[in-house]
């Protein structure tokens, strides 16, 4: 049988519970870049830039680990986590300043 062909039944709160788990994992990862642009002393768009780039990177690494068959892990939490990434970075750089 061609692994292709199975067909996997989706629940509603297994696909709720995957969702979650994308949320926390995108706080987490906002948090870290968060820190890390406060750390850098960054300013402005260099530090929005940091976010973009942890995001990116986080949406290319949950998409093959997907094997790329769900590209709503692209965008889950994106938004959500930027309010996390903006108080960590501000914490963080008047912390180290």
């Amino acid at each position: 049988m061609d692994v292709e062909t199975i067909q996997v039944p989706k629940s509603g709160p297994a696909i709720l519970d995957n969702n979650n788990v994308l949320t926390r994992a995108r706080h987490a990862i906002a948090l870290a870049a968060g820190a890390t642009a406060g750390v850098l002393q960054l300013e402005s768009f260099y530090g929005f830039g940091v976010f973009v780039a942890a995001m990116a990177l986080a949406s290319v690494a949950l998409f093959a680990l997907t094997a790329g068959s769900n590209k709503q892990v692209l965008y889950t939490g994106v938004l959500a986590s930027l309010p996390g990434f903006v108080l960590s970075w501000v914490l963080v750089y008047s912390l180290s300043a």
